[in-house]
């Protein structure tokens, strides 16, 4: 055999020491050694994890099966111990094991893809037997072994009372409580009690020096102080549960404590300390059960309850269905799922305490996958089922780009030209086209909409163009009709504000044919609007837009035609590749990354409140100079919430800007309270130059081109994401003047606050600033993610395993490429879950 590798070696003395103490003199101490056999399953396993080669960890394997049963007789146990220990020391010296008989591994032979029938019904692959993960965690147990849709009061130990609690965090049964996985780890390995500094959580070990009870306000109370030769430290229990704890601790006697430190009278003091006996001052480089899991709390419940009823339900672990195939598994190296969750619970000695935190142990890794690749079916399978349906190709007169030079007063860009070729060649296919439109404020993706629709129209088919606000909706309609009625392409506009007669009118000539392109709000999507041949629907700024009406939209072009429509979905928000992947995996993702030449770049500057005068400064001179400007703020009107009262609103500020250093200037106030057709006048001033500077909420987000707004103030910055800034920040510079962004901040912000909005002044890169909002973030409610049907995820973390994420969205095409029903026997555990939460959901797969 070949010399062992470093970590190897370790991890097998770390299941020899305890062996050795164990087997000495025919297993006299034997007894003292308190979970013993788990102790070992643990760290069998970690061995088995180091070995670094296939023949060494079928040898480790072999010497896993020695591990006792938790039933056998004292004798029993000491024999396979000592087989064990042999075994181990044999595996140190580089020779094969004594007695070991490695078996090989058990090849299932697959069907080849498509052999089973579409109608057939997988059968439910056999249980497994215990493996020596759940033998580990098992041992010493005398708890049954309990099915996994069990209520977890069949769990000795539980009863009605404490499922109750456990039902607070959504546990009821035996599953949910073995999928409940720690949050963070605790390593307690131990310090030296001189080293302990105040308001840490710590373990120490020491012999206890002196121990009393007494009573305190009607309650036995108990008091201990242990020493560890490097100083004192003393434990207090205001509650002791019965004398009997109190007497399992006597002088002289070594113990480990965990807890909070805190200061009384100049000593350090634990308050109702975890605390366990030992047979001596350990080791602390070999402590078995050294790093501790934390969990949630669970209310009404010590971490050492939760702990131990965690263990006895652990038992049921190897009865969890393997979801992913078993070809997955084995290519991309992954460990098995009772593996992975066992070792979660109950990390194996020597466990990196920096990699169970970052979550990048083989066993986090495993989840995190199987979360990504469960994520990503169920996205794929949506483009799968939106392609079932016919689509309507249209015959286009010439390429989409050439078309929209001749309907433009300027050029394109090169992004624009190629994003037109992608959306001309899915308006040819049959298969209907789902794509997603990304491109910042003023990148140019109204003309591309606007060179599609034309494109529809000439080819003698209707184009709908859904815009989120009226304002909106009549900004697109002019640029329409500028562009498009020179080509002989009648426009009609449909919102909310047309007269009875004006809308009778507009209904008619959409049914009849005669509106070739019709641009509006959500009143395109009402029952009466009926379309005469419906063959492209173009969603403005989607995610102002819920599923169902979207839905409604794709139900409009089959009614017309018969076919199903092509579906264009744009959007101003920057959204990062890894999110994209995730909530738009199902639409093909055309991105317009270049701004058209003689755009002015915005200058970003970050100010502190106290520097508010300078920022009203530059907003004067803008207006002098005959310019407009905005100022948004996070509140409509002043809050008496706690922590929010000394936040500024917008419709105070707008005051006291009036009255004071905005003096004399017309000054505007719009908010989301105000009605529909006072909002809308307000804008309009604001566009005809009547409003000089418009106080606002976030409405302004999408709002009204308005070229002549140079300055943008956004007051409270460090209230909004990174994106949402961005986005507002482009509602200037979309003249030739040059224009600035003035973020203010709170006097004092927090380090990380100052860090994130310095990046606004770094950058005008909208994807750059949505991939920082991400990792700061998070994903959240980023694009609507909560609308999405997707699954949450749990472990899995967009930005820190897009490695990961790559691989379940390749590992996902190619298994619904073989099969895309999962009707082989090897997806039997992904149909089911599939089955059990998401099909019902992918009818939304032709929305967009």
């Amino acid at each position: 055999m070949t010399a062992l590798n470093s970590h190897f070696e370790r991890a097998l003395k770390a299941v020899e020491s305890p062996l050795n103490f164990a087997c000495r003199n025919h297993g006299e101490h034997l007894d003292r050694v308190k979970g013993l056999e788990q102790s070992l399953g643990r760290s069998l396993v970690a061995a088995r994890q180091a070995a670094g080669t296939s023949s060494l960890e079928a040898r480790v394997a072999g010497l896993e099966q020695l591990v006792p049963a938790e039933n056998s007789s004292r004798e029993d146990r000491v024999r396979q111990l000592q087989r064990l220990l042999e075994g181990v020391r044999a595996l140190l010296k580089g020779e094969s094991p004594p007695g070991v008989e490695v078996a090989p591994k058990e090849v299932v032979p697959r069907a080849p893809a498509g052999a089973v029938s579409k109608k057939s019904t997988p059968k439910k692959p056999p249980a497994k037997k215990m493996s020596a993960v759940s033998r580990s965690v098992a041992s010493g147990s005398t708890s049954p072994v309990l099915e996994l849709d069990q209520s977890i009061q069949f769990i000795k130990g539980v009863g009605p009372k404490v499922a109750q609690r456990f039902a607070t965090r959504g546990i009821t049964t035996v599953e949910d409580l073995i999928r409940f996985l720690p949050r963070r780890y605790e390593d307690r390995r131990g310090g030296d009690i001189a080293n302990l500094e105040e308001g840490v959580h710590a373990t120490v070990e020491g012999e206890i020096r002196a121990k009393s009870f007494r009573a305190f306000r009607g309650k036995r109370t108990l008091d201990m102080t242990i020493d560890d030769g490097t100083g004192q430290l003393t434990l207090k229990w205001f509650r002791v549960p019965g004398q009997a704890f109190g007497d399992q601790f006597q002088r002289r006697c070594w113990v480990r404590v965990s807890g909070a430190v805190t200061r009384f009278r100049k000593q350090f003091q634990m308050v109702h300390p975890e605390i366990r006996s030992l047979e001596g001052r350990s080791d602390v480089d070999n402590v078995t059960d050294a790093m501790v899991p934390v969990y949630l709390d669970v209310d009404g419940m010590a971490p050492t309850q939760v702990r131990s009823v965690l263990s006895k339900a652990l038992r049921s672990v190897d009865r969890m269905q393997e979801v992913l195939p078993e070809r997955l598994c084995d290519e991309r190296q992954l460990v098995s799922l009772a593996e992975a969750i066992a070792s979660l619970h109950l990390p194996p000695p020597g466990t990196s305490l920096d990699a169970l935190l970052a979550r990048s142990t083989p066993w986090h890794r495993r989840l995190i996958y199987e979360e990504l690749f469960v994520l990503q079916l169920v996205v794929q399978r949506r483009r799968l089922r939106g392609d079932t349906h016919d689509g309507l190709p249209i015959p286009l007169k010439e390429p989409l780009a050439e078309q929209a030079q001749s309907m433009f007063g300027f050029p394109l860009t090169g992004a624009q030209s190629r994003v037109l070729g992608e959306i001309g060649e899915d308006l040819g296919s049959t298969m209907p086209m789902h794509r997603l439109l990304q491109g910042d404020v003023g990148s140019g993706k109204t003309a591309v909409a606007m060179a599609a629709a034309a494109g529809c129209a000439m080819a003698g088919f209707q184009a709908a163009v859904m815009a989120p606000t009226e304002l909106l909706a009549e900004q697109h309609a002019r640029v329409a009709s500028d562009t498009l009625s020179p080509l002989g392409i009648r426009v009609v506009v449909l919102t909310g504000a047309l007269s009875a007669a004006a809308r009778r009118e507009a209904l008619a000539q959409i049914e009849t044919g005669v509106a070739q392109v019709v641009v509006g709000t959500h009143a395109v999507i009402q029952e009466s609007v009926q379309f005469h041949a419906l063959a492209l629907g173009i969603v403005d700024e989607q995610h102002r837009f819920g599923v169902m009406q979207r839905a409604r939209f794709v139900e409009q072009g089959r009614e017309s035609t018969g076919k199903a429509p092509h579906i264009l979905v744009m959007t101003a928000t920057p959204i990062p590749r890894t999110l994209a992947l995730t909530v738009y995996g199902d639409l093909d993702l055309s991105i317009i990354d270049e701004l058209p030449p003689g755009r002015t770049p915005i200058k970003t500057v970050l100010y502190k409140d106290t520097l508010r005068e300078q920022v009203y400064g530059r907003v004067r001179d803008a207006v002098r100079e005959g310019r407009q400007a905005y100022v948004v703020l996070p509140l409509v009107e002043e809050s008496d919430k706690e922590g929010m009262d000394a936040i500024r609103d917008a419709t105070t500020t707008a005051e006291e800007l009036s009255g004071g250093w905005l003096h004399g200037v017309a000054v505007g106030l719009l908010h989301g309270r105000m009605a529909g057709d006072e909002k809308d006048e307000v804008m309009r001033a604001f566009a005809e130059g009547g409003v000089q500077v418009l106080v606002a909420t976030t409405v302004i987000e999408v709002g009204i081109d308005v070229p002549n707004a140079t300055v943008m103030v956004v007051e409270h910055a460090e209230r909004f994401g990174l994106s949402q800034l961005h986005q507002l920040r482009g509602r200037v510079g979309r003249g030739a003047h040059r224009s600035e962004c003035l973020l203010v901040s709170k006097h004092t912000p927090s380090e990380d606050a100052w860090r994130r909005l310095s990046i606004m002044e770094q950058t005008t890169d909208g994807f750059k600033i949505a991939e920082e909002d991400l990792a700061i973030r998070g994903p959240g409610d980023f694009v609507g993610t909560r609308q999405s049907g997707l699954p949450a995820l749990l472990l899995a973390n967009l930005v820190r395993d897009q490695e990961i994420l790559l691989q379940a969205r390749d590992d996902a095409i190619d298994v619904l490429g073989r099969d895309s029903d999962l009707e082989a026997p090897e997806h039997f555990g992904l149909r089911k879950l599939l089955e059990k939460g998401w099909d019902n959901r992918l009818e939304l797969a032709q929305i967009g």
